[in-house]
């Protein structure tokens, strides 16, 4: 398998040992060994952080933590997920200074009072913990209870405390 695509191959530093080393295209997105301490590197993650920021010339920028030296400048934003697979943090970032639509008062209200029925989830848009919450409630003949009504009550309190975030992660108006 020859390299006729006519792409650099880009040069990456292990995380162990800081050596350099040169990665075909086709590689970059599997596992490899470092030829120097032979430790795993997976070259999607690789920052380049073993070049002093010292060394970069005057005007010109450090390329972005996650990027090879090649990569600088020619792909804007962080560095895809590893095989075409989702980030890995379930929920997204509060954006700074955003605040919910939602307000907590609304939210507690409905969490202590009609909880138990998951309207407070259906209420900040977590809908999958609301059908949960209302079939468990329903669907047990109300022997759910034992397990709704506290479950409930504690979010209610959540709300108004500000520690439950609505579908977005924006925490609740006042």
């Amino acid at each position: 398998m020859g390299q006729n695509s006519g792409e650099s191959s880009p040069t990456i530093y292990c995380t162990q040992c800081g050596g350099a080393m040169r990665i075909a295209p086709e590689n970059i997105r599997i596992t490899v060994a470092c030829p120097h301490c032979q430790s795993p590197v997976e070259p999607w993650r690789v920052v380049d952080q073993q070049r002093p920021r010292e060394q970069e010339p005057a005007g010109r920028q450090a390329p972005s933590p996650g990027y090879t030296q090649e990569d600088a400048g020619h792909r804007p934003g962080p560095p895809p997920p590893p095989h075409g697979g989702a980030p890995s943090s379930i929920m997204p970032p509060a954006y700074h200074g955003a605040v919910s639509s939602r307000n907590k008062v609304v939210a507690g209200l409905l969490g202590i009072f009609l909880g138990t029925f998951g309207i407070h989830r259906f209420y900040l848009g977590h809908t999958v913990i609301g059908v949960v919450q209302l079939l468990l409630t329903v669907a047990t003949c109300g022997l759910g209870l034992y397990i709704t009504v506290p479950w409930s009550f504690v979010e209610g309190i959540l709300c108004f405390t500000g520690h439950l975030r609505d579908v977005n992660n924006l925490p609740l108006r006042d």
